[in-house]
């Protein structure tokens, strides 16, 4: 697991206060999140709680690729909504460019020394 992408994560799913029966921002951050997020699975909509579990990866390594990328799929997801919806502008341009990298790295021979 990385705990720094977990972090960010997190962070943005505190500020992604959606009303499970109508998807829309409206609770105006009187929803607790809870320690650590432990009230996600009653704030978030089913499918968002679904991909946030799915983060939690094992010891194998294929896993923790899956859910790196589960993780980056369901921040992108958020962040472009809570950006839009305060009026700002998601980098998606950067967003791709890091999972780009991040696919790169992945599809890298084990025994790779350099990255390009």
């Amino acid at each position: 697991m990385n705990w720094w992408a977990l972090f960010l994560l997190l962070s943005c799913l505190r500020f992604f206060p959606f009303d499970t029966a109508c998807g829309e921002i409206q609770t105006n951050f009187t929803a607790d999140p809870g320690k650590q997020g432990k009230y996600f699975e009653k704030h978030l909509e089913p499918e968002h709680w679904t991909a946030y579990i799915q983060t939690f990866a094992d010891a194998d390594y294929e896993h923790m690729w899956q859910s790196l990328f589960i993780m980056g799929n369901l921040f992108r997801e958020v962040a472009q909504k809570v950006a839009n919806h305060y009026g700002y502008r998601y980098p998606i341009e950067d967003d791709q460019r890091v999972t780009n990298y991040l696919y790169h790295v992945k599809a890298l021979p084990a025994d790779t020394t350099d990255i390009y």
